[in-house]
Parts: structure tokens; sequence; C-alpha cells
């Protein structure tokens, strides 16, 4: 009996031993956390103060920062920036990261927002049933992003006339490519509508893009495109686009040049299926009675090969020249200025 009791008595001191290594790492893991949360308000309070000494106001409003154990979760109720040409308002926002992975940030947007930007005279208003952002980022800035919205309605304003735009459902992803000096797009929109584009069916859109030497984009670096282009003109490697609307299908991969004017150069290969529709497509985007839409058509029906369902495909010669579009020699018009 006495051998027994022995044996129990080192194995209860095991587990007591045992039991206090696990209390000791629970309390050292919550004061690391505590020193985690505490860290991150430090950021925030310095970063508005910052922000506010160069004119920007930043409210996070009911700021809470919760979690434990596992992640941190900020949260913004709502969020709005404001300073001398942007003005932002975003109903909530909450961004969490893993606390054994703070790299990775996920963020929950949540409407309504709204925006205006003074020198453009630009006023953007937008609802969503769900949006979420991934970032990945190292001390150099962003390395990665993904945007995923679902039930977007949006209108921008302008000094010209409102656009109303919405979609079933987009993603954005954007990468640093291998180099670390480009950067690629994947996009996707399904069910798109633009009302400027009255077309009678919504639009399917994916496409991958290259934009060579925009890495720095997406870690603010410079903040925009027009920064980028006091550099010289910017090369979009179109390495996928594909669209369709009303039962027209559009296919391309291509490269072209934004030039620090805000027009494009270059070539772009169109390949057409559903040709012998394009002409109604075309209407609504050109001035009533314009026989730009029925030349097009028939310039595709002379080129292009039919097949047994009838569909028309033709590969179409489009490009930008001196800020105007072409069509072989066809000219279309001038170009929409982009930035």
């Amino acid at each position: 009996m006495g051998h027994v009791n022995t044996t129990a008595k080192k194995s209860t001191k095991k587990y007591y031993i045992l039991a206090g290594i696990i209390a000791f790492i629970a309390f050292a893991w919550a004061m690391v956390w505590d020193f985690g949360r505490g860290a991150i308000r430090d950021f925030l309070r310095n970063g508005i103060a910052v922000a506010a000494q160069q004119g920007t106001n930043i409210n996070c409003g009911a700021q809470d920062i919760s979690g434990f154990p596992w992640k941190f979760e900020l949260n913004c109720t709502p969020l709005i920036i404001d300073s001398k040409d942007i003005k932002l308002d975003l109903s909530q926002l909450t961004a969490t990261a893993l606390a054994y992975n703070p790299g990775h940030i996920i963020v929950a947007l949540h409407s309504p927002f709204s925006t205006s930007i003074a020198h453009a005279g630009t006023t953007i208003t937008a609802n969503w049933q769900e949006a979420l952002t991934s970032a990945r980022a190292t001390t150099e800035g962003i390395t990665q992003l993904d945007i995923d919205i679902n039930r977007l309605k949006a209108k921008i304003t302008t000094s010209d006339l409102p656009i109303h735009f919405s979609v079933a459902s987009g993603e954005v992803h954007l990468r640093e490519t291998k180099n670390e000096q480009d950067l690629e797009a994947a996009i996707v929109a399904n069910a798109a509508r633009l009302d400027v584009l009255p077309f009678n069916s919504p639009m399917d859109i994916t496409s991958r893009i290259v934009l060579k030497s925009g890495a720095n984009i997406i870690k603010n670096k410079p903040s925009s495109l027009e920064a980028l282009l006091q550099h010289g003109p910017l090369t979009f490697v179109i390495k996928q686009l594909n669209a369709k609307v009303d039962g027209v299908s559009f296919k391309t991969s291509t490269a072209l040049r934004l030039n620090p004017n805000g027009y494009l150069e270059g070539d772009l290969p169109l390949t057409v299926t559903g040709a012998q529709n394009l002409s109604n497509l075309l209407e609504p985007l050109f001035p009533s009675g314009s026989s730009l839409p029925s030349t097009i058509q028939a310039a595709a029906m002379a080129i292009g090969t039919t097949d047994s369902n009838g569909q028309v495909t033709a590969n179409l010669p489009i490009s930008y020249r001196k800020n105007r579009v072409y069509l072989g020699f066809i000219d279309l018009g001038p170009q929409q200025k982009l930035l």
C-alpha cells in the first residue's frame, strides 16, 4: 500500500506542475495580447495625431479593440476621414488580425458609404450586402490585396451628370509580381450594369492585367497613377480580358501605354463572337443617326467566320493613336481622356 501511495503522490505532483506551466503560459499570453492591444491603440492615436497635423481628421467612432485570445479586432462605428480635398464616411469598419500572424489583416466594410473629392467635383455614394478586404503586409508595405463585394449599388456624381453602377458580385485581387516591381491585377465583375452604357442585359467581365513598375501603388508610394505618370508612360500588359453582354463576347490580350496626357496608345486586337449583333449593341454608344455601328458590323461580318449556330467570330484590329480610336483605317472618333 505504501508503494501505491508514493506513486499516486508523484503523479499528483506532475499534474500540479503541468497545471502551473499551463497557467503561466496563459498568463504570459494574456500579457502579450494586452501589450499588443496597447500597441495598436498607441499606433492609432499617434497616426491620428500625425494626420491631424497634416490637415486630415480621422474619427474612429466607438473605437473598440477586442478578440482575446487569438486575434485583435478593431471596430470603428463610424469611420470618418476628412481632409482638405477628400471626405470619406463609412458606416462601420471591422479589422481583424490573428495575434500570431499580424501581417494578414481582414477588413469587413459595412455600408452605407460616401466620399467626396473636392478638386474633381466628384461625389460617390454606395451600398452593398457584404464587402471583405484581405491585405498581407510586410515592413515595406502591402504586398497583396484582395477585395470581395456582393450586391453593390453605387452612384457617382460629377459636374456633368450622375452615373449609376451596380454589380451582383465582384472581386479585385492585387499582387506584387516576383520581381517586386510590377503590379498584377485580376478583376471579376458578374452582372455589372453602368447606366451610361445602356445595354439590355448586364455585363460579365474577367481580366488579368499587369501594370509595369506599378507595385508601389498598393504600398502608397506613390499613391496614384498620376504620380507614376510623372516619370513617363505607363505600360499595361493585358494577359486576359473577356467580356460578354447582349449576346456578344469580346476577348483580347495585348499591351497598351497610358501617356502622361491621359490618353492610350497601342494596338488592341479584339476577338468578337456574335458579331452579327454588333450594330444593335453599339448604337446607343454613338450619336443618333451615326452610321458607324453598322459600318463596324459590316466590317466584322466581311472578315469573320460563321459557325454552325450562325455565330460570327471576327478579329477586329482596334488601335489608339494620336488621341483617337481606329478600326483598321476607319476613324471611330476621339478617345476619352482617362486621367
